[in-house]
């Protein structure tokens, strides 16, 4: 919808209920029938508008960027791999990185063997990629554990 005084179009172009509202308190507050001054150009009750809305939209992403804890598995006499979301209470044991000829799936079970050999319960695999060689994978793991005290506990690498 055009400017009534320049015929210049707004720089944004809102749906019909988020003008009213716009031209609403834009027209109330400085008596002017055209919101937009002489240039074209937003005036900085717009630039306000628009910096709340954005801030808006930005916070209220946040919340689906935290995930919320999921329950873990039964406890087995193997380790048990864990997505992100399962490991809020567990203490962080270990890093452990892998180098493997074959398949990703060699490398997921490089991992959950020296998970086995080292006797921690559970890991979480951070990533599996192929190197420069062909067929050949890197893999890295966080091993995990409950412990009754501090989480400063660490499991030595084989």
């Amino acid at each position: 919808m055009p400017c009534r005084l320049t015929g210049k179009p707004f720089y944004m172009r809102p749906s019909a209920a988020a003008w009213r509202i716009i031209r609403r308190r834009l027209t109330t507050r400085t008596n002017n029938p055209c919101p937009a001054n002489t240039s074209g150009r937003p005036g900085p009750e717009m630039h306000r508008l628009i910096l709340t809305v954005f801030l808006i939209f930005g916070l209220s992403g946040c919340a689906l960027l935290t995930p919320a804890p999921a329950p873990r598995p039964p406890l087995q006499p193997y380790a048990q791999e864990l997505s992100q979301n399962m490991t809020y209470d567990l203490c962080k044991t270990a890093e452990v990185h892998v180098v493997v000829r074959g398949s990703p799936d060699d490398a997921q079970r490089a991992i959950a063997e020296k998970a086995n050999r080292t006797g921690v319960r559970w890991y979480r695999i951070i990533m599996i990629s192929e190197t420069v060689i062909p067929g050949q994978w890197y893999g890295e793991a966080i091993f995990y554990g409950t412990y009754a005290g501090s989480c400063a506990v660490s499991v030595p690498q084989p």
